[in-house]
């Protein structure tokens, strides 16, 4: 798994991302956030991983 930061535009409610490509997931962050909020924004996208790790439906 690897870690980005997103610096190009997405709408204001777009804080992260999960794109998952064959057996690699990738997310990324703003990195505009406090590291309280991008410490619980990236719980939440680890969250979609663990969830999902049995589904092919990628969720952005």
């Amino acid at each position: 798994m690897y870690l980005f930061a997103i610096q190009t535009y997405y709408p204001p409610s777009t804080l992260a991302m999960k794109v998952t490509s064959d057996e690699e997931t990738t997310i990324g962050i703003l990195d505009n956030l406090s590291e309280h909020t991008r410490k619980f924004v990236l719980a939440h996208e680890l969250g979609h991983v663990v969830e999902h790790a049995n589904n092919s439906t990628t969720l952005l």
